[in-house]
Order: C-alpha cells, then sequence, then structure tokens
C-alpha cells in the first residue's frame, strides 16, 4: 500500500498553511515570517503548534485559536488551492496497476476532505482509508498516524510505502516501519535525509512499484 500524506503531497497547501499559521502567530503577539513557520511547524498539528508556542515563549494563543486558523485556512483553500502536480496521473496508475491507496495526515478531516474534493483527488480514496489526527492520540513525528493507516487496511506496515514532504513527516514513517518517499515540493532535499528516496516528481512513485 502507498500511504501519502495529505498537505504539500497531493495538495498544495502548506505555503497557505505556514502562512496563516504566521500572520495568526504575529498577531498574537510573538512576530513570526512564513519562512520561520515552515521550519518549525511544517508537518506538526495545531496541538503541537500551540503546546510550543506556550512553553517555548509563554504564548497562549487563545482558546479561538484553531477556529480561527481554520475559518482563514478554509477561505483560501476554496479559491487558491491546487493540486501537487502530476498527483492525479500517479494516483490513476496506482489505481490501475491494484495498488491501494491511503492518506495518513495531520490535518482533522474536515480540512483533508475540503482539500481532495477542492482539487478533485477523493475519488481515488476510500474514506475508510483517510486517517487524520482526530483518529489517533498522538501526531507526527509520533508514528500513529502510520500506524494506524496500516491497521485500517489490514496491510503490514513494512509492506507500505509512505509518501512525505517533510522531516517531522519522514520520522514517522519511518518510526512506523515503512520505507519513505519524500517529495521536495516544500522543502529542499537535505533537509528530508531520512528518507529512503528523494524525488522532486510525484509520478515517479510509480517506479517504485513492484
Amino acid at each position: 500500500m502507498v500511504v501519502f500524506d495529505h498537505d504539500g503531497v497531493l495538495v498544495d497547501s502548506e505555503p497557505l498553511a505556514m502562512s496563516t499559521l504566521a500572520e495568526l502567530i504575529t498577531e498574537a503577539g510573538a512576530p513570526m515570517s512564513e519562512k520561520d513557520a515552515f521550519a518549525r511547524y511544517l508537518g506538526t498539528g495545531l496541538n503541537f503548534v500551540i503546546e510550543d508556542t506556550k512553553n517555548r515563549i509563554g504564548l497562549d494563543l487563545g482558546d479561538d485559536f484553531r477556529d480561527r486558523f481554520f475559518e482563514k485556512l478554509f477561505e483560501r483553500f476554496r479559491s487558491e488551492l491546487v493540486a501537487i502536480p502530476n498527483a492525479d496521473l500517479a494516483l490513476e496508475h496506482l489505481h490501475e496497476i491494484g495498488v491501494p491507496v491511503a492518506i495518513a495526515s495531520s490535518g482533522t478531516r474536515a480540512r483533508v476532505d475540503l482539500g481532495l474534493g477542492t482539487t478533485n483527488l477523493s475519488k481515488w480514496f476510500d474514506p475508510q482509508q483517510i486517517t487524520t489526527i482526530e483518529d489517533v492520540a498522538r501526531g507526527k513525528p509520533e508514528p500513529d498516524l502510520f500506524l494506524k493507516a496500516a491497521e485500517r487496511a489490514s496491510v503490514d506496515p513494512r509492506d507500505c510505502l509512505a509518501v512525505e514532504d517533510s522531516p517531522h513527516g519522514v520520522d514517522s514513517a519511518k518510526r512506523a516501519g515503512m520505507q519513505v518517499i519524500a517529495l521536495t515540493s516544500t522543502m529542499p532535499a537535505d533537509e528530508l535525509a531520512g528518507a529512503d528516496w528523494v524525488t522532486s516528481d510525484l509520478i515517479e512513485i510509480t517506479s517504485l512499484i513492484r
């Protein structure tokens, strides 16, 4: 089975998410650039962000932080979000050769559903094979999301290829026992050195499937 991350792997959402995150954290009193947000929070969930800002700099982002973040982000999804190049083609190929696919995302189910729907990629995924942060106790870089995705499909994690775009995501999949291909859609190859393979084009994952 091929287990995809969602943000930055299937949909080009990371620039939208990181700029929104940086904007809200800056408004809360801790100036942050989009570049800083990428470096610190790419591949993590909002729980990590909230805990990190509180523990690291004593900043309370407020009880309504999640609501404000998703309101801004989802508005941008509807008007700006596009699929990662060749995502549809890669998924079509995997479907044609009978390789099952799943998603393991640090985002919420609403975020993933909106991302897939907006980019017309939802047709390739069984809703039961979409695992999000709401389905596990711990997000990336813990292995829970990838382990849960494999468990749901009754597939040994060692028989899975994970596709990720962040160091946290690569670490999570490796800790779950999966081989990992890293996509340089949001970060350079040298930041993704823990992966088994690194590529700039999603269609190349099809050459790794036997």
